[in-house]
């Protein structure tokens, strides 16, 4: 987690800790692109407020998610690892 959290990845993108394994579960992936279509769509339907609460829910839905990796007992720990073995 630690590696992951100072990596300076996108914060909205998907991550496997193993190459062509699948992602780990719960977390959305949301392009920078994505973000900056749906900015202007909002700013052009004068709409900006919609568009931050939106990038507060996903950065907070993030880090929750994250909160619970870390917080894993260890039997979810060690069922998640298996997923990537």
């Amino acid at each position: 987690m630690q590696v992951w959290e100072s990596s300076g990845q996108w914060l909205f993108s998907s991550y496997s800790p193993l190459k062509e394994k699948p992602n780990v579960p719960g977390f959305l992936d949301v392009s920078p692109e994505e973000l900056r279509l749906e900015y202007y769509t909002r700013v052009a339907n004068g709409d900006i407020q919609s568009y931050l609460d939106g990038v507060q829910w996903l950065a907070k839905e993030w880090r929750n998610r994250q909160q619970e990796l870390k917080d894993l007992n260890a039997s979810a720990k060690a069922a998640l690892v298996q997923a990537f073995l």
